[in-house]
């Protein structure tokens, strides 16, 4: 199914079954976000508004750094990158073939054919059995952890320690399926994700992603299926400054591919 078709249905199921009780979670959501957002500089990496682009914090050497990138496709260009700027790159995914243009060798890069899941349970595991795989010191941090795995980031982070997450500098996700927030229970085991996630974590980035569908709510309200965010420890804001608006929402605008539909968040401001 191409992806424009896909997106049509995905915008008419969710038309189908909206309701007040999703505007509610919805308007939640994108509150939850504002209230913990910050303005700091970015660095882009990637072609921007292209797949495989990603933005850190400008301010972070990522020389001799780890990074763990989680589910990475064949699309390995921040991957690179990060290793050409001297991260220690570990990439994990399950689902690649061997053929893959991943086991080429890269300085710095590492491949390991497993993917993240709830449980330690082989093709899978958890994020601290990860985590573990990387040659990381007592005192060693993950500069950055990029979590892409197609809507499993939700079983896959709920139940990860603070202490986990303590040691994590960045996360760039992307998060997926919030046309799903039409049911409720999905709704709210969602916000506790991420209610959880933000008490550690601020938002410095967060742009709808121009592959997925979106629907613009009678409120005016314009709600993406998908988002890339990236979220930096608060603890590291304890040592620069940083601006309280919220994230740079507006610094690029994203178009559907397919639909030619402008797709930026100026209605969430």
């Amino acid at each position: 199914m191409s992806i424009d078709i896909r997106n049509r249905i995905e915008e008419a199921l969710f038309l189908e079954k909206y309701n007040t009780k999703t505007l509610h979670d919805i308007s939640a959501f994108v509150s939850l976000f504002k209230s913990n957002s910050v303005a700091l500089p970015l660095q882009f990496h990637g072609r921007i508004n292209q797949d495989g682009c990603y933005p850190t914090f400008a301010n972070l050497d990522l020389k001799d750094r780890y990074v763990l990138s989680i589910g990475v496709g064949n699309n390995q260009l921040l991957d690179i990158q990060l290793s050409r700027l001297g991260a220690k790159v570990f990439m994990f995914d399950h689902t690649v073939g061997p053929s893959s243009k991943l086991l080429r060798k890269h300085k710095n890069i590492q491949y390991f054919p497993i993917g993240i899941g709830p449980k330690r349970k082989p093709p899978l595991d958890t994020l601290e059995g990860l985590i573990e795989k990387i040659p990381l010191k007592n005192s060693d941090r993950l500069i950055l952890l990029k979590i892409d795995v197609e809507g499993d980031e939700y079983k896959s982070l709920c139940n990860i320690p603070q202490k986990t997450l303590a040691k994590i500098d960045q996360i760039a996700i992307e998060i997926h399926h919030l046309n799903r927030f039409t049911d409720p229970k999905f709704a709210t085991n969602s916000l506790h994700l991420f209610e959880k996630l933000l008490k550690q974590f601020a938002v410095i980035y967060i742009s709808p992603n121009n592959y997925g569908g979106a629907i613009t709510l009678e409120s005016g309200l314009f709600w993406p299926f998908t988002v890339e965010v990236l979220m930096v420890n608060k603890s590291l804001l304890e040592n620069c400054e940083y601006g309280r608006d919220f994230a740079k929402v507006l610094q690029f605008r994203n178009r559907n591919w397919r639909l030619g539909k402008d797709m930026e968040l100026s209605s969430w401001l």
